[in-house]
């Protein structure tokens, strides 16, 4: 970018949408799966993460064949962020599911009230 206002301010706003992403990223990780195995799974989404960005420079080269360069990373990103979306979706689909199967059926409901025991005699 030629003017340093127009670098300042997609530096600030880069840094905001990391803060972003990261914090939802681990917030939704946690509240899907569970935080039993949130090591596990946010292991997973990063080894996957890795292996995606370890073949960009193929993939680029690759589609930089066929589509304007930039068009075709953009679209490889895009097809797999979309991917992924929905699999998370569909996962706490799944979650709320039996979250709320839970909630309705009355003998999974803690009592608000214990009942009253004998008294004596």
């Amino acid at each position: 970018l030629p003017s340093m206002r127009a670098q300042a301010s997609t530096l600030a706003i880069y840094s905001c949408s990391r803060q972003f992403l990261f914090s939802f990223f681990f917030a939704a990780i946690g509240s899907t799966f569970g935080y039993q195995n949130f090591g596990f799974h946010t292991g997973v989404a990063n080894a996957v993460s890795a292996a995606v960005l370890m073949l960009n420079a193929p993939l680029y080269s690759l589609t930089a064949e066929h589509f304007t360069a930039t068009y075709g990373s953009f679209a490889t990103a895009t097809a797999l962020f979309f991917l992924y979306a929905l699999l998370l979706r569909r996962r706490f689909l799944r979650y709320l599911d039996t979250e709320l199967s839970l909630d309705l059926d009355p003998s999974r409901r803690p009592s608000a009230c214990p009942s009253p025991s004998p008294g004596p005699g």
